[in-house]
C-alpha cells in the first residue's frame, strides 16, 4: 500500500498495539490496521496511519505518544 521507502525502519516497540489498544478503549468501532510511516506527508516527522473499513468517518484522538495520526478509508473495488 505504501512504498518502502515511506515505511519506519526502525520501529517504535509495540507502538501499533498501542495504538489499537488506545483506540479500543475510547470505542472506536469495526476492523482497523495500522501502519507506521517515516514520513508524515513529506515532513520528516513519523505518523501513524489508521486504515478502516468505510464507515468510520473520524479518529477519537489525532496525536498519540507524539506521532500524528491520520484516517484513511479502505475500499474494495
Amino acid at each position: 500500500m505504501f512504498p518502502r521507502e515511506d515505511r519506519i525502519r526502525t520501529p517504535v516497540s509495540g507502538i501499533r498495539q498501542r495504538l489499537r489498544i488506545a483506540l479500543r478503549h475510547l470505542g472506536f468501532p469495526g476492523k482497523f490496521k495500522t501502519v507506521h510511516l517515516r514520513r508524515d506527508g513529506g515532513l520528516n516527522q513519523s505518523c501513524l496511519i489508521v486504515i478502516a473499513k468505510s464507515g468510520q468517518t473520524e479518529l477519537p484522538m489525532t496525536e498519540f505518544e507524539g506521532m500524528n495520526i491520520y484516517l484513511r478509508q479502505h475500499t474494495i473495488s
